[in-house]
């Protein structure tokens, strides 16, 4: 079992010294990854459900500052050297693929080749009406702007004709580190995100999910897999836990029973730097290093 960080980009965390603090300790510590999240704006009211809570209620304070994910890995990478750099998870249909294509290659060069894509289509309608996009074409959108981000980060001349990314007759360089691209790991506990982290990525990124969960779900993408061509035992899943399960050690061997390879020490966006160097101490202390033995 792995074990990573959410460098919780917003709220008292949103200075440069802060998460360069979180950052390098994480490392030092031992940890796997670096995690932040993704949203632009949020609305003054809020009325879409989080699809993640029982009550549907936002973890996160939407009067918080959050800051913009591509932007903090890369501060990230130039302060440390190993730990890898990942979203949870890059909401797709609000860039356009080129740029986001752009971007990603730009930090997995200058990373050293440690990005971790995950990926989401989205939940936020009021977000997606802010960005003037139509959130009923959200699956759709997301499917064709990785086909068309992996286009760019493969081929010599990268070519692509879709409903709604068209674009041919061009040259994209650098290509990523990472070949034949960085991982793309999906997003989202449902069945059609299931379908989709088999179809386009190569891991699934669970969210809240309890290791008996965690299984069933781990059949079916054995299932989906064998499908598609695609081997089951190298295709990652992964998960973003809260305090649903209480990550003893006792139910580390049960996430790593049902499948989960690595899992997020659970944060708290109320947290200050040294609350959050604190919790990695003691997580690392009495969970990280005993699982790991």
């Amino acid at each position: 079992m792995r074990f990573g960080v959410h460098l919780v980009a917003a709220g008292h965390m949103i200075e440069g010294e802060k998460i360069a603090r979180v950052a390098t300790h994480a490392e030092q510590l031992g940890f796997d990854s670096l995690w932040v999240s993704d949203h632009i704006v949020f609305p003054s009211q809020l009325t879409s459900a989080y699809p993640y809570s029982p009550d549907g209620k936002l973890p996160l304070d939407p009067s918080n500052p959050l800051l913009e994910p591509f932007t903090v890995l890369s501060y990230a990478a130039a302060v440390t050297k190993t730990v890898k750099l990942g979203t949870s998870v890059i909401i797709v249909p609000y860039r356009d693929p080129l740029v986001s294509a752009k971007i990603i290659a730009s930090l997995d060069v200058l990373s050293g080749g440690r990005f971790i894509f995950g990926v989401g289509v989205g939940w936020l309608e009021e977000e997606f009406r802010a960005l003037r996009l139509d959130m009923r074409n959200r699956a759709a959108q997301t499917r064709e702007a990785l086909l068309a981000m992996q286009a760019c980060w493969t081929q010599d001349d990268p070519e692509f004709h879709g409903e709604f990314y068209d674009f041919a007759g061009i040259k994209f360089a650098p290509k990523p580190r990472q070949t034949p691209h960085p991982p793309i790991w999906f997003g989202g506990n449902s069945r059609p995100a299931l379908r989709r982290a088999v179809e386009l990525g190569s891991g699934w990124h669970a969210v809240w999910e309890t290791p008996e969960e965690v299984a069933r779900k781990a059949t079916l993408l054995r299932e989906l897999c064998d499908r598609a061509g695609k081997s089951f035992d190298d295709f990652a899943i992964t998960i973003n836990v809260n305090h649903k399960v209480p990550l003893t050690v006792e139910n580390v061997r049960k996430y790593e029973d049902a499948g989960v390879s690595m899992m997020f020490m659970p944060r708290s966006f109320q947290a200050d730097v040294d609350g959050v160097i604190q919790n990695m101490e003691t997580f690392a202390k009495e969970v990280k290093e005993p699982s790991e033995r």
